[in-house]
């Protein structure tokens, strides 16, 4: 299992996001941290599949879950699918409009989400921007928040998203019309 936490440094060159990531074992035990450094400008990540290794440093296990995915085959079937080192689960759904919902956040985990046919729309905010909609669930890891998106980011099929503890997103949606989408979030 990956846990996450963050802190920003100021410095010459503006601000750095410095990221310790740890894991734990299948038997409790946990295994050293490691550090990384890298430049965010306070938002997700948005990128084609092809370039998903580029984030190995802040993604340890996704090399498995990777192979896991692609062992389903070319249409897996919606469901919660266990991998060492963590799991994923395949969705599958019609969209909804942007102002319909909540966001959500995580604070112990990195959210990874592909699109595997289909497209869906993501509202984003950072969270000093939102205001707490509700207490936060330990046993989910998550916590809803309102308020009005920061941008809103057209993710197409063979597309990643991966948002972090201060990313309040809002998955599944659409700017004009409803789409259908299948996807897995890791």
């Amino acid at each position: 299992m990956l846990y996450y936490r963050q802190s920003r440094k100021e410095g010459p060159a503006g601000s750095v996001t410095v990221v310790c990531i740890g894991f734990y074992s299948l038997h409790g035990a946990t295994l050293s941290p490691v550090q990384i450094f890298f430049q965010r400008e306070n938002e997700m990540i948005i990128d084609r599949c092809e370039n998903i290794g580029q984030y190995r440093p802040i993604l340890p296990g996704i090399d498995a879950g990777l192979e896991a995915l692609r062992a389903l085959g070319e249409t897996p079937a919606v469901g919660r699918y266990e991998f060492d080192g963590g799991y994923f689960m395949i969705q599958e759904g019609d969209t909804k409009t942007i102002p319909e919902g909540e966001y959500e956040a995580h604070r112990k985990f990195i959210d990874v989400q592909i699109v595997l046919r289909g497209q869906e729309t993501v509202a984003w905010a950072h969270l000093s921007e939102l205001t707490e909609a509700g207490g936060y669930d330990e046993t989910k890891d998550k916590q809803m928040f309102s308020g009005e998106p920061a941008q809103c980011n057209v993710i197409r099929e063979g597309m990643v998203w991966i948002a972090f503890p201060e990313d309040g997103h809002k998955a599944c949606r659409h700017l004009r019309e409803q789409t259908h989408y299948l996807k897995a979030v890791m």
